[in-house]
């Protein structure tokens, strides 16, 4: 792991903690590391789940896809 890739992490780490303390919100980020993030609050189980299977997914979205079909 690279040294950058380790104090991003860290400072993550601190802003999650500190949005989970300050506004009570949880939040999921992308493990690509891309950079989206969602952070939720007072909502129940399920929904806490819909939202995370949204994170997981966005995941999935990274790998090369196959281009557009062209209307010409």
């Amino acid at each position: 792991m690279a040294r950058n890739d380790t104090a991003a992490r860290i400072r993550h780490g601190v802003l999650d903690a500190l949005a989970l303390v300050f506004t009570l919100s949880r939040t999921r980020r992308c493990p690509e590391g891309c950079g989206v993030v969602i952070r939720f609050r007072f909502v129940s189980d399920a929904e806490a789940k819909r939202l995370t299977a949204i994170a997981t997914d966005h995941a999935g979205r990274h790998q090369s896809r196959p281009a557009a079909p062209s209307n010409a």
